[in-house]
């Protein structure tokens, strides 16, 4: 099983694929690879992982790679958080946020 995790390298997204990586399946399914994409670095010991590969950098910029990736499932946890997001919903990373979901999910519907 392959799985993508936006907002990977995030409080949750880490502890995810931390808990998918120690257990080891989900589903009853073995798990083989995990994808994290996040805005930041991944931390050292999950990038270290060879089941893991780690895509940095505004998720937009991603999107045509990941296109291609073949995954069994996604764990959406990106989002633009901050309080000037909440003040302009229009703002630029807002909308690449709102758009960015559009393109995942659109991935894999």
């Amino acid at each position: 099983m392959r799985l993508l995790i936006t907002g990977g390298a995030g409080f949750v997204g880490s502890r995810l694929a931390r808990t998918l990586l120690a257990k080891g399946e989900l589903n009853g399914q073995k798990i083989e690879h995990l994808i994290l994409a996040d805005q930041f670095p991944a931390q050292a010991d999950l990038a270290a992982d060879p089941r893991v590969s780690v895509k940095t950098g505004p998720l937009l910029t991603h999107c045509k790679e990941l296109e291609t990736e073949e995954v069994d499932g996604v764990f959406h946890l990106a989002s633009a958080v901050s309080g000037e997001c909440e003040d302009d919903f229009y703002a630029e990373h807002d909308y690449a946020d709102h758009y960015s979901d559009g393109l995942i999910l659109g991935f894999w519907l």
